[in-house]
């Protein structure tokens, strides 16, 4: 994005989904599952929002109609205003999950500056870029080994680094800390928020079965659940992540995992 565009977009939502209607054909069970139908979601600049909710119940399909990844039924997604298609293919939009894939061939540093060999920056300007990241997520000592190489938590803190490395003004992340130790889970929640947070026009958007991860990280957490999906329960805490208390973090996990117990053991949640 140019300056001008940033600044514009410091003063306009980032996501802006509306009435999104989504299906597909189960061949399993013979009909239809309705994925979404009339749901609405809205994303502030600056803000990092949480999503939690059931296994299998459409929060990735959710981030990938976000992402422009795949098209809704019916429906608009706009990014800035734009197709989030075409800032995906230009590097302002990043999609990670714990299962984007690593080029077997590329060496880490290679793994990391891919997007941006493919956006044609110079090879000096993306190897600084890649050196850096590699350092900041302290896996430099790594960079001329190859993914095979390397454990689970190292591979996925290269496709964090890969994720950042074209500045992306809106991050999509689908489960990123899950294959990751927990001392580990904290160095990349804080660099990943201190990302976002750098600059006004960034925002997130966080998958995840952790309510720590949330408590922690998110400005907005949403649960969501129901075949169409809905929001079940919205909390907004009331202090920003990074002068948040221990307190009120331990008062969210408790919310949060009372919550998502009651849906799974299928009860009504009294909380809205």
């Amino acid at each position: 994005m140019s300056a001008l565009e940033v600044t514009e977009a410091a003063h306009t939502p980032c996501v802006r989904a509306t009435k999104l209607h989504y299906h597909y054909r189960s061949s399993k069970l013979g009909r239809t599952e309705s994925i979404l139908h009339n749901f609405d979601l809205t994303l502030n600049s600056g803000e990092v929002l949480a999503i939690l909710g059931p296994s299998g119940c459409g929060k990735s399909t959710l981030l990938r109609l976000v992402a422009g990844v795949v098209h809704p039924i019916e429906g608009l997604v706009r990014v800035y205003g734009k197709p989030p298609r075409d800032l995906l293919r230009g590097g302002q939009i990043a999609l990670l999950s714990s299962e984007s894939a690593l080029l077997p061939w590329r060496n880490a540093l290679q793994n990391v500056i891919l997007p941006l060999d493919l956006l044609g920056r110079s090879r000096a300007e993306s190897q600084n870029v890649g050196i850096e990241l590699l350092e900041r997520l302290r896996i430099a000592g790594k960079s001329n080994q190859r993914p095979h190489e390397l454990s689970e938590g190292q591979r996925q803190r290269l496709r964090i680094a890969q994720a950042l490395a074209t500045e992306p003004e809106l991050l999509l992340l689908d489960e990123p800390f899950s294959s990751v130790d927990e001392g580990l889970r904290h160095l990349l929640i804080r660099e990943t928020a201190d990302y976002v947070r750098h600059r006004q026009s960034r925002a997130a958007v966080l998958v995840t079965h952790h309510c720590h991860e949330a408590a922690v990280m998110a400005d907005r957490i949403l649960v969501l659940a129901g075949q169409p999906l809905k929001v079940d329960l919205t909390l907004v805490p009331s202090s920003p992540p990074l002068v948040r208390s221990q307190t009120e973090v331990a008062d969210l996990i408790s919310r949060l995992t009372c919550h998502l117990i009651e849906l799974a053991n299928g009860g009504d949640c009294s909380e809205r």
